[in-house]
């Protein structure tokens, strides 16, 4: 006779291999939970920094055509440098 122990009986004679799969299927939803959480956060923080490069690029190209002055464009990039 074999022994398993109380718990391992229990188990499997309450829930089988579908409480397995069950339980392997939920924990596999919350780490693609997780997954997708931290995937998102870090697409959003590039975004941001892209973003500002972005602005910064078009801030450079307007004070090279001369549509701005010297001291308008030292003071927008140093805002765009705070963000």
């Amino acid at each position: 006779m074999r022994h398993h122990g109380y718990f391992m009986d229990n188990f499997m004679g309450s829930f089988g291999i579908f409480g397995i799969i069950w339980a392997v299927m939920w924990l596999a939803i919350i780490v693609g939970g997780i997954i997708l959480i931290v995937y998102i956060v870090r697409r959003s923080n590039e975004k941001d920094k892209g973003s500002a490069n972005h602005a910064i690029r078009i801030l450079q190209e307007r004070f090279a055509r001369g549509e701005i002055d010297e001291h308008e464009y030292k003071e927008k990039k140093q805002i765009l440098d705070e963000e």
